[in-house]
């Protein structure tokens, strides 16, 4: 489903991915983890290149952007069509209503009729817990059903592959719970994702495979049974022990 090959990422002098191969397997749940700066939100940025790579390549299904070969409009957007995407701080259009927000992109991207949009609106709506806002506005909602309408948003385009940056780093601890269970139904209905986050309880019990990065590269990939059992790099340790 996703191939990132070699891929390289640099502000200026500074480097902040080094070198990085990754392949993602349709269904897989893919939790990256690891120190703050460590490259992790950069590198998920990547897949759908709202960060565009310094070098190496992206495949997402069969589109395939190479960093050398310049702007590449067709095969950026081909890539993004496939691709759903939750950012911490939500990024809701705030004049509009949680139904428009969910309808624009299906209307105006994928062609539906806004009858068609709608319903499968409502049904999202249903399906995230939030069948009783569709009237409300993002001002109205609190930051967990913000974040739920971010979800459910972003699948009203029908993506393959599901991206969490960190969804719940600017939520309160009480709302936290409402987000993760919408992720895990996802997860539990096989939808690929790959996920930015802290929550170490979420990483174990869903993830399939477990990423641990540090300093822009990946030092471990391996099992979140393995990994919180006995990682095998000191670093990885050294970051457990902190948490612990």
């Amino acid at each position: 489903m996703i191939e990132l090959k070699y891929i390289s990422k640099s502000f200026g002098p500074l480097t902040v991915l080094h070198d990085v191969n990754l392949k993602v397997k349709p269904q897989e749940i893919v939790v990256l983890i690891g120190p703050s700066g460590s490259g992790k939100s950069t590198l998920l940025r990547s897949i759908n290149l709202l960060e565009l790579p310094s070098h190496g390549s992206v495949r997402v299904g069969d589109a395939v952007y190479h960093a050398v070969q310049g702007p590449q409009e067709k095969v950026k957007q081909a890539i993004r069509k496939r691709i759903g995407m939750v950012f911490q701080n939500f990024h809701l259009f705030p004049h509009m209503s949680v139904l428009e927000n969910l309808t624009y992109g299906p209307v105006q991207v994928l062609g539906l009729t806004t009858e068609q949009a709608e319903a499968e609106a409502f049904a999202l709506l249903d399906r995230v817990g939030l069948k009783d806002k569709p009237q409300a506005y993002p001002l109205q909602l609190s930051g967990g059903q913000k974040q739920r309408v971010a979800i459910a948003r972003a699948l009203a385009m029908k993506p393959d592959v599901m991206l969490f940056d960190e969804p719940t780093s600017s939520l309160d601890p009480e709302m936290v719970k409402e987000v993760l269970d919408v992720m895990r139904e996802l997860a539990q209905k096989s939808m690929t994702m790959v996920v930015v986050t802290h929550e170490m309880r979420f990483a174990q019990a869903v993830a399939s495979r477990l990423l641990f990065m540090d300093q822009g590269r990946i030092l471990e990939d391996t099992t979140p049974k393995a990994f919180f059992k006995m990682p095998a790099t000191v670093r990885a340790q050294a970051f457990l022990d902190r948490l612990v």
